[in-house]
């Protein structure tokens, strides 16, 4: 059945009792370009990159009574209470629409929460979650493969959606590693000095929760003073069906894996 409900934070809304009319869903979110005016000439200039802003879900939740009955007004104030502390729980957290159950945003609502019977005998809340610009894929896309000391193996990686997407990879040592070196696309990521032994891994990611950042990480400490200067960074792997080029100096288990995600 069509719904117009979402999951939030884990949790879905008719855990609550309640439904969702929405008055605005999600599109494209407003541009900046990066462009700057020159004195003397006329119109702007444009140089590569954009930044994109945040985008909004907006609509009422409704709240429904048991066998569609009439809550009271303490019934339905007890409700609302638990439903804030579920819309409420402090940062960005996942927010799924049951339309798009294959992605997710990450999202939050700062506004205010009240409830009116206005409309609605029951209660309802407007509600406006604040979305951050893209949404990602449930699932990350994934490989794993055992690399032998300097040879070099191409996997085949599809990446959903239509923006380019952070790599994730995983690096566990079977022998001492040096140099590891990923590229697709005409990019190169490569990370010399790493002294990694048995056992030890090499993590690279961007968090969703965390806004993307690129994190580098060689058994437990910070490695982005590793990549070397010709490489790509931050390392994103193009929309489609991509080879991903992987080679180190030493045998190592690899996981090559990224979240697609769409504008």
């Amino acid at each position: 059945m069509d719904s117009s409900d979402f999951s939030f934070d884990g949790l879905h809304i008719s855990d609550f009792g309640a439904v969702f009319l929405p008055s605005k869903w999600p599109g494209a979110a407003k541009i900046t370009a990066n462009e700057a005016t020159v004195p003397g000439r006329h119109g702007t200039i444009r140089y590569p990159g954009e930044t994109y802003a945040e985008k909004a879900l907006e609509g009422k939740l409704y709240l429904l009574g048991p066998d569609d009955e009439l809550m009271t007004y303490a019934q339905t104030l007890e409700r609302a209470d638990e439903v804030v502390a579920w819309l409420r729980p402090g940062g960005r957290r996942r927010l799924t629409l049951d339309a798009m159950p294959d992605r997710f945003y990450m999202a939050e609502i700062t506004g205010e929460l009240s409830v009116t019977t206005d409309d609605w005998d029951n209660g309802c809340m407007a509600l406006k979650f604040t979305l951050q610009p893209f949404s990602y894929a449930a699932h990350e896309s994934a490989v794993s493969f055992v690399l032998a000391a300097n040879a070099s193996q191409s996997k085949a990686l599809y990446v959903p959606g239509n923006m380019p997407a952070p790599l994730l990879l995983t690096l566990t040592a079977r022998a001492a590693v040096g140099t590891a070196q990923v590229s697709t696309g005409g990019k190169t990521l490569k990370l010399t000095g790493l002294g990694l032994t048995s056992g030890k891994v090499l993590a690279i990611g961007a968090d969703v929760e965390s806004g993307e950042v690129m994190t580098c990480n060689a058994d437990g400490a910070p490695a982005m003073g590793k990549v070397t200067a010709e490489s790509t960074v931050p390392y994103e792997l193009l929309p489609g069906a991509r080879s991903v080029a992987i080679v180190a100096d030493g045998a190592c288990e690899v996981r090559v894996a990224v979240r697609g995600r769409w504008k």
